[in-house]
């Protein structure tokens, strides 16, 4: 029979094996993605276009990490990872992006001013399209009212009012129908034949860099490590080619 001493080992040896196994087992977890979360928004017109084939990508080389993935304006994206409530997004970068932030640019983005080919006002905007801008809304996502920027500069200067309405398919029906004008990116393939740009102005198209981007301070979550890596390989694949 064992003593006291012999028992107080054999319970404490016991407790560093079950403790072994355990930690063997998160680690071959960890290993495959199971205890990590991809945490990732990403902007509408993205999405439209690759948001199908980075998550089947990402999917079968990392079959067991659990997804958190929203789509929401390119703004809100912007906030949401710096404030932490997502680690990764994926969408247009800012023409100066904050110093808090690490990106890998992907590719490039064009959008588009566009309004219904049978617009009440669609004639008097190709005879004077500055001023017949200024008497419609704009439907968009998001627009910044950031004071920072000159009043002479905003975009909003250019038209009556601003509709924000960050449902991409809503707000598309809506210009077709008549309602106000949009800009409509060239990742967008469903765009309505009812639609024609506005042509002939300073702002008629606007050129964007898309990427991904997280907050350089902190250090990425295996699953956020590992979808970077895929844009990476994807886009830099493709620029080679």
């Amino acid at each position: 029979h064992p003593s006291q001493a012999g028992i107080r080992l054999l319970r404490f040896a016991e407790t560093l094996m079950q403790e072994e196994r355990e930690a063997l087992a998160d680690i071959a977890q960890i290993k495959t993605g199971a205890m990590s979360i991809l945490s990732l928004a990403m902007s509408p017109a993205s999405n439209a276009r690759f948001g199908m084939p980075l998550l089947k990508a990402f999917s079968e080389r990392n079959p067991l990490t659990r997804f958190k993935v929203v789509v929401a304006p390119s703004r809100e994206i912007v906030l949401g990872v710096s404030d932490g409530r997502w680690e990764l997004g994926f969408g247009p970068l800012q023409h100066s992006m904050p110093e808090y932030f690490a990106f890998h640019s992907c590719f490039s983005e064009t959008r588009r001013l566009m309004i219904a080919r049978d617009h009440p006002s669609w004639g008097a905007l190709r005879r004077d399209a500055p001023a017949t801008l200024r008497t419609l809304p704009l439907v968009t996502s998001y627009l910044d009212e950031s004071p920072r920027r000159p009043r002479a500069g905003r975009l909003r200067n250019a038209f009556a009012t601003v509709w924000e309405v960050s449902h991409m398919e809503l707000r598309l029906s809506l210009v077709a129908e008549g309602k106000g004008v949009t800009y409509v990116s060239d990742l967008v393939t469903n765009i309505p034949s009812e639609l024609v740009p506005i042509e002939g102005l300073p702002f008629s198209s606007i050129e964007r860099q898309v990427g991904v981007y997280y907050l350089r301070h902190q250090p990425l979550s295996q699953a956020g490590a590992r979808f970077v890596a895929l844009c990476r390989e994807r886009w830099n694949a493709s620029a080679a080619e």
